[in-house]
């Protein structure tokens, strides 16, 4: 019961919940192109997706279209100190555009 109450509080905090609606739809796009993605949209904390593609590893928050800029505290946070690759993905053609962006980094 504590256990329960505790993820609650964590839900709540760092806003751990469903995905956004577009999120399935995105990583299927994104497996068809060939990359490896662990979903964490059920863990506070985190950002949605991990993505491994060309031996790139990177972070992907979804968000429904229009909302890209709606961010929490948390998720700001890992924007700017996180040391690896962050993106903000709202639709399949967004994640084309950072998949793209692919073949641009440096390993």
């Amino acid at each position: 019961m504590l256990v329960r109450k505790q993820a609650e509080i964590m839900r709540l905090r760092y806003g751990a919940g469903k995905p956004d609606g577009n999120q399935a739809e995105i990583v299927q796009y994104v497996r068809n192109q060939g990359a490896i993605v662990i979903i964490l949209s059920g863990f506070p904390g985190v950002l949605d997706l991990l993505v491994y593609l060309n031996e790139r590893l990177s972070w992907w928050e979804i968000k429904q279209p229009g909302h890209e800029q709606d961010l929490t505290d948390v998720e700001r946070k890992i924007f700017t100190e996180c040391p690896g690759a962050t993106f903000v993905v709202s639709s399949v053609k967004t994640a084309e555009i950072v998949l793209r962006s692919y073949h641009k980094m440096r390993v």
